[in-house]
């Protein structure tokens, strides 16, 4: 299996083949692998005198390094995303919704219990047990009807607990070839 030195592959078995190392952020000997140490430099780790730094790709994914049209420009070894996410009240878009509340004389209308036929305006009110009522509440006339300050009215929602932002996953063993391997000729 001819392979660049450098060369990252995925495997579907649980180690890399002889010459191959797994990409876990593992420090090579400087000395002994010095066709990898030229290749990477420090950009992964290591001091670059005793030491090279393999690229750690545990639970990451692998993205094209520059960018495309409308896309993320991406750098070479650097590493973005988060496995989970705590969404703010200042991520949300700037939205508003219409509220209207009963003013005046309507303000103080009560329930009665609904005997007759189902009228225009009815509720069904839930005590807390199986035994749902249903109410027949008067409609209020539109000069009743004053907009209100959405500030006033809206309730806490949420818990603050993070969520799982992770697209679908295969776990594969990644793995670079470190020795007995072919230079790679630049254009």
């Amino acid at each position: 299996m001819d392979a660049f030195y450098g060369e990252i592959r995925a495997f579907p078995f649980s180690f890399c083949p002889e010459n191959w190392a797994y990409c876990n952020g593992n420090l090579l000997s400087f000395a002994q692998y010095q066709a990898i140490a030229a290749i990477l430099g420090t950009r992964f780790g290591g001091d670059g005198k005793t030491t090279i730094g393999l690229p750690n790709l545990n639970g990451l994914i692998v993205a094209g390094v520059g960018a495309g049209p409308g896309l993320t420009t991406w750098a070479w070894g650097t590493t973005a995303g988060s496995e989970q996410v705590t969404i703010v009240s200042s991520m949300y878009p700037s939205h508003t919704h219409a509220v209207t509340a009963m003013s005046g004389a309507s303000a103080s209308r009560t329930a009665s219990p609904n005997t007759a036929a189902p009228l225009s305006c009815l509720s069904l009110l839930n005590d807390g047990t199986t035994n749902q009522k249903t109410f027949d509440i008067s409609p209020v006339a539109q000069g009743d009807l004053m907009p209100m300050a959405a500030t006033s009215l809206s309730p806490s929602m949420g818990g603050g607990q993070a969520h799982e932002n992770r697209q679908p996953v295969l776990p594969l063993s990644w793995c670079m070839c470190v020795s007995d391997a072919v230079w790679p000729q630049h254009p």
